[in-house]
């Protein structure tokens, strides 16, 4: 009886099954799992006279079906185009023979090494690893996949097919099933660096915006402003691409509790975007909807419950960013420089000094469209005032042995002034070598029951600065005319 072009000769030559999978599918060899109802079959010995009849190969011991085709299984679902004569997966005892089909994992063949017969009814139970290299966007639903096999074998010659003596050949059509590969959205609790959380201001080095990543009972405080237009903000770096789906605050009690905030992206720490506005909830759990992508995130406060006394302090305790980077691993990028302003630190925060060789009054303060320092100076006794060059990021301090006032330019440079206008540079000087040096006096932003500085006649509090107990400047915003 000649032999069917599909079954496997004496000789034992192999059958495979070839797998191509979508590039978010793959199976691993080492971790993925293959059984089958395969078993090899032992061979008659025998002779093949004129390639027209054989002696033919024993069926394998899997279940006998007139049906010549392979049926694929993904976890114990069957391709619903053909029959399925198996009830459980408890037939599936044989480990199968996979390999790869090439150097790409997005191809793996399934070998039958005794070959196949028609009579055959094979059957493979196998687990795929769903994106391994993180090609699916985080939260996008189902996405419908296709794995497509094909057979190939080395058939009996019959009646001039195959043509070729190149084997394997394809014994088959190529067929497809359908895969559902759910990519939902993520809600784990992000990690953060203490040295990726900062702040516009920080009341003192109690209260530092790193505070708020573990759940002690310490907090971020901003500095005590009047006023609005402050914006009071904590921005995080996670140092990677970054998938953000909720925030939940925790405020500290007895604190000024925000009554509106909001939440604003960036990719750039420069440029921001604002995607979520809301009332502060009784819960302090902020959803992001749609989720956002960002290296960078603030969390603004955009205005304040009242407070009638401006004593009290702002205090979040801890804030917890919930969803996950992408990909789905932390970075090892530095973070940037911390830019807040310690509102107890001469440098960083609002600070005072007098000139009384030349009787001018400097100030600086806080700006609060860049947080940076502006200088002016007022000349005692008069409503003039001058605006101290930009280069001008703070004041050093008075020599009365120099009749002028030094300052720190924005490369950290000493130079000083007799005017606030004309600026003279002493390079590879710095305060210390002034040895009469009367540093500046740092204003902090504790509150309206801070105490006051007198310096000669002028008077600096809370509310802002006085000449002979007339009100010259407030601080809210910085630094307007009554």
């Amino acid at each position: 009886m000649p032999n069917s072009r599909g079954e496997a000769p004496a000789t034992g030559r192999s059958t495979y099954i070839r797998f191509i999978f979508p590039p978010w599918i793959e199976y691993n060899l080492l971790t993925d799992v293959c059984k089958t109802n395969y078993t090899t079959p032992e061979f008659t010995p025998g002779f093949c006279g004129n390639a027209k009849e054989c002696c033919v190969a024993s069926p394998s011991s899997s279940t006998a079906s007139p049906v010549a085709s392979v049926v694929s299984a993904l976890s114990g679902s069957f391709n619903p185009s053909h029959v399925n004569p198996y009830t459980s997966t408890s037939t599936f005892t044989e480990d199968c023979d996979i390999r790869l089909a090439s150097d790409d994992p997005l191809m793996v063949e399934l070998h039958l090494s005794g070959g196949v017969l028609f009579q055959d009814y094979i059957g493979i139970y196998f687990s795929l690893t769903v994106d391994p290299r993180f090609k699916i966007r985080v939260g996008s639903g189902i996405l419908k996949s296709m794995v497509v096999s094909v057979v190939n074998c080395d058939p009996t010659p019959y009646d001039s097919w195959p043509a070729s003596s190149d084997y394997p050949v394809m014994c088959g059509v190529y067929e497809g099933f359908l895969i559902h590969v759910t990519a939902p959205e993520c809600f784990d609790d992000i990690e953060v660096s203490e040295c990726g959380v900062t702040a516009n201001t920080a009341l003192d080095e109690n209260n530092l915006p790193k505070n708020v990543l573990n759940a002690a009972d310490t907090a971020w405080s901003p500095a005590i402003r009047m006023g609005k237009g402050w914006n009071d903000h904590l921005r995080f770096d996670f140092r990677t691409n970054t998938r953000i789906t909720k925030v939940k605050v925790v405020l500290k009690s007895n604190s000024k509790k925000p009554s509106k905030v909001s939440i604003q992206v960036s990719n750039s720490d420069v440029s921001w975007t604002t995607v979520v506005t809301a009332e502060f909830p009784e819960n302090g759990e902020i959803i992001i909807s749609p989720a956002q992508e960002t290296r960078y995130v603030r969390l603004v406060m955009d205005e304040y419950e009242e407070d009638g006394t401006n004593e009290l302090a702002a205090a979040i305790r801890q804030v917890t960013w919930v969803g996950c980077f992408v990909p789905k691993v932390s970075s090892n990028l530095s973070c940037k420089e911390d830019t807040t302003k310690i509102s107890t630190e001469l440098r960083q925060y609002r600070h005072v000094a007098y000139d009384a060789f030349n009787e001018i009054f400097y100030f600086c303060d806080v700006n609060p469209k860049d947080y940076g320092l502006k200088c002016y100076g007022n000349i005692a006794g008069s409503n003039n005032f001058i605006e101290v060059p930009g280069s001008v990021t703070s004041i050093a301090g008075y020599s009365a042995a120099k009749g002028r006032m030094f300052f720190i330019d924005s490369n950290g440079n000493l130079i000083s002034s007799i005017d606030g206008k004309s600026m003279t540079s002493h390079l590879g000087m710095t305060s210390t070598d002034i040895t009469d040096m009367n540093p500046a006096t740092v204003i902090p932003g504790l509150g309206a029951n801070m105490a006051s500085v007198n310096i000669e006649d002028y008077m600096v509090d809370f509310q802002g600065i006085q000449f002979k107990g007339k009100q010259i400047i407030s601080w809210s915003p910085c630094c307007t005319q009554p």
